[in-house]
């Protein structure tokens, strides 16, 4: 009867098992559990996690996943397998080599499972493939690091205020023109840097630039540079708050000190300068065509 009992619950004990491992493999998530006794090996992989690395199920051995880590990120990786015994759980992101040689992102999310006496029995986890997201943003800082170098050495400077403005970016190039570092000058309010003479000219020709999206207007101020003297900078700006890739009013500042002329004390609005003289014209074809018809 003992007998029958222990064959009924090896039964039990292979039927789950193996109920199990068709769970693992066919898992539609790239998921793993690892045994730890008698040494660390993979007990079961599933096939989404075989077609994201490209090997075959038999060629998943003991060695197979230490093999493939980066030589960069093993030490790492090895060290860091350390804590998922204490504290339970653990998330890694590193580089794993798939068999058509390239290198892989890989984010792996493990956990212990213990027996019922508290001991690690099994390491149960997923992994994510991050190698898309890491290249994008690779790309995306090469992009970055390209034009803040073409910034950087540009006479001119580039702005982007907030509707408040508030400065959000400046390029490098104002530690020459102006003598500041962008992290001294990003986050404040562009009017601490205006002349006191042109705040409430500037205030209102910002108020009218922010009210017209799309609008390229331009205007002459006197921002202080960090030495305490002024220079008078010609600037051009671009209402773009409603793009939303920019979300604010780009400023290209050029430093006309040096060409300054009787009378450029004061801002120049362009924008209203030229909207005169565009109606202005306008009026005059029309009473000339008046006149004619008359």
């Amino acid at each position: 009867m003992a007998t029958s009992k222990l064959r009924q619950v090896q039964a039990e004990l292979i039927a789950s098992n193996e109920r199990l491992q068709r769970v693992i493999v066919n898992n539609p998530s790239s998921v793993f559990v690892l045994e730890l006794e008698p040494r660390l090996a993979p007990l079961g992989v599933s096939k989404r996690l075989l077609e994201l690395t490209g090997y075959e199920a038999d060629e998943v051995g003991p060695t197979w996943w230490t093999d493939r880590v980066h030589p960069e990120d093993k030490e790492r990786v090895l060290a860091s397998q350390q804590r998922l015994f204490t504290e339970g759980q653990l998330l890694l992101e590193y580089r794993f080599l798939h068999r058509r040689g390239q290198y892989l992102f890989i984010r792996d999310e493990q956990r212990v499972l213990r027996d019922a006496a508290g001991h690690p029995k099994e390491i149960v986890g997923s992994w994510t493939d991050l190698t898309d997201v890491r290249s994008a943003e690779e790309e995306a800082l090469k992009a970055r690091r390209y034009f803040e170098t073409l910034t950087q050495f540009s006479p001119d400077v580039l702005a982007v205020l907030a509707p408040d403005g508030v400065i959000r970016y400046v390029s490098p190039s104002v530690y020459s023109l102006l003598g500041w570092r962008q992290g001294e000058i990003v986050g404040k309010n562009a009017r601490e840097f205006l002349h006191p003479d042109e705040t409430s000219a500037v205030r209102k020709f910002w108020a009218a630039t922010r009210e017209q999206p799309g609008a390229h207007t331009g205007i002459n101020i006197r921002w202080r540079h960090r030495s305490g003297t002024w220079r008078l900078l010609e600037c051009t700006w671009n209402n773009q708050l409603r793009n939303p890739l920019v979300g604010g009013i780009i400023i290209n500042a050029r430093d006309i000190t040096g060409r300054r002329v009787p009378g450029a004390r004061r801002p120049r609005l362009t924008m209203n300068a030229s909207a005169t003289s565009i109606r202005e014209r306008d009026r005059k074809q029309a009473g000339e065509t008046i006149t004619r018809s008359s």
